[in-house]
């Protein structure tokens, strides 16, 4: 059950992040610089759905996506 509960918030996480490069049109590097985090931790959570993000870094990627940390974590999120 716990294991569960992260893999569906890592799967969000990535997803959302995906969804917001791709929509605005963003490599890697430019979206580590836009929330202010390595590329490296940019590509973790890309490609390997890392887990360890620390909470103010999700608090900023989710302030720059302007939408709310649930809404990143958890919910299917459709940018334009």
């Amino acid at each position: 059950m716990k294991g569960g509960g992260i893999m569906r918030m890592e799967f969000m996480l990535s997803e959302n992040i995906k969804r917001y490069k791709e929509a605005n049109k963003l490599n890697n590097r430019e979206l580590a610089k836009l929330f202010n985090i390595s590329p490296v931790i940019i590509c973790n959570i890309l490609n390997h759905g890392y887990s360890g993000v620390r909470v103010d870094t999700v608090n900023r990627i989710a302030k720059h996506m302007n939408i709310s940390v649930d809404c990143l974590l958890y919910e299917k999120v459709n940018f334009k």
